[in-house]
């Protein structure tokens, strides 16, 4: 079959007219004139509501109910001529001299679910997870990072967002694991158990051919076609595969969180390229010097008049609510966790986290009396703050901010 690799001229106008760029994230700054005027920000169904200065950097948020089931967060209304984009449901923009009103609406969506079931690849069976729409307009394979799972994309606040909408805009997906993983064994003995990137073909490289094999056999059972659209979306080496997986079989897009991708192929597959990078990424096969790559690797493609865009996720506040994200945590102990952070000197001013996420694992280790609230979480409650923790921060963590920048490249690559 024929893939269509480089967006139109027109469809990638439509793209960035409707998701806006976010390349460069907006540090806060301090205003010039502490005693200047204040003008309210008022958010209907969301959060950030307060008083704020001119040129101030605020953030507003959607309410934790984008992450039910049946529900996910649709747009902004209101000054909506303030944000670089309206269908995200964290965003950030400079205060203006006046006040200003903005609401989060939502809207409903079909349930679906999610079928676990294993299906042997190429000489194991697999554990895999998948959901195809009644309206299916593409598949994305969603491929977890070093010493992940399967189940990482389905049983992660932040992945299961991106899951729901996914299927809101009538794509399914497919969700396995590295053979590294299956077995348990470190077949390239590069000591760690994740995919393997190289070499590009599915008779030598274990991880492809098991893809393979998983395609061919929800193809045989009628779930999907071979001219049905797919992508390969990543996190950390899922980002890396995805390369790999995306460029080998063609695609029709690739997105990569939080990794750079093999510099050859990344910086010259005809295939469109989506990155979404975090701006304190302190991973160590990534960092700063992968962010850098990934920046080098779109200026590349540009100039080759490939598809690419290049995203950075920037730090942002801390709020009370946050930790609502997850079902099982109410509201007094979300605010209790911030207070927590507030009272132990992590966060400034702003509600920016100061300190890094390792340096405040290692104060509540230290100190544990100070963070009742913490300390009282179950294992997984600890695990989703630590990792919210993460994100606010900007570290390496899978994030739902651009969940619509990656929609907006599925939906114009599957016409």
């Amino acid at each position: 079959m024929k893939i269509q690799a480089i967006v139109p001229a027109v469809m990638l106008s439509l793209i960035l007219a409707g998701c806006g760029n976010k390349n460069t994230p907006i540090d806060p700054v301090d205003p010039i004139d502490p005693n200047a005027p204040k003008f309210t920000l008022t958010v209907s169904n969301g959060y950030g509501s307060g008083s704020f200065q001119a040129g101030d950097t605020v953030h507003i948020w959607s309410t934790a109910a984008a992450t039910a089931p049946d529900m996910i967060f649709d747009s902004w209304s209101g000054a909506t001529e303030l944000l670089v984009a309206t269908q995200e449901w964290h965003m950030q923009f400079v205060m203006p001299a006046k006040d200003v009103l903005l609401a989060a609406n939502y809207k409903t969506v079909a349930t679906y679910t999610v079928q676990y079931e294993q299906i042997r690849g190429k000489n194991n069976l697999k554990n895999v997870y998948s959901f195809f729409p009644a309206n299916l307009r593409g598949v994305v394979y969603l491929l977890h990072g070093t010493g992940g799972s399967a189940a990482y994309w389905t049983n992660q606040v932040e992945n299961k967002q991106l899951l729901n909408d996914l299927a809101a805009n009538g794509f399914g997906c497919v969700i396995t694991e590295a053979e590294e993983i299956t077995t348990g064994n470190d077949g390239n003995g590069d000591g760690k158990l994740r995919w393997i990137i190289t070499p590009l073909d599915s008779v030598n490289n274990i991880d492809l051919a098991n893809l393979k094999v998983i395609t061919d056999t929800l193809i045989q059972r009628g779930k999907f076609t071979y001219a049905t659209p797919r992508f390969a979306l990543g996190m950390s080496n899922g980002g890396f595969f995805a390369f790999s997986l995306g460029s080998l079989f063609n695609y029709k897009g690739i997105v990569s969180y939080c990794a750079q991708g093999n510099g050859t192929v990344a910086a010259s597959t005809p295939v469109p390229v989506i990155w979404c990078m975090a701006q304190n990424d302190n991973n160590d096969g990534v960092g700063q010097t992968g962010n850098a790559d990934a920046l080098g690797y779109h200026q590349n493609r540009l100039a080759l008049g490939l598809y690419s865009q290049y995203f950075v996720h920037g730090r942002s506040p801390v709020y009370p609510e946050r930790f609502l994200r997850a079902s099982d945590i109410d509201a007094a102990r979300s605010t209790a966790i911030f207070n927590e952070l507030k009272n132990n000197a992590c966060l400034d001013g702003k509600n920016y986290i100061m300190l890094s996420p390792a340096s405040i694992d290692a104060a509540i280790t230290a100190n544990a009396a100070l963070w009742p609230t913490y300390t009282s979480l179950n294992t997984t409650q600890q695990r989703f703050v630590a990792t919210q923790v993460d994100i606010m921060y900007a570290e390496h963590q899978f994030f739902s901010d651009f969940n619509k920048q990656t929609l907006a490249l599925l939906n114009a690559l599957s016409q």
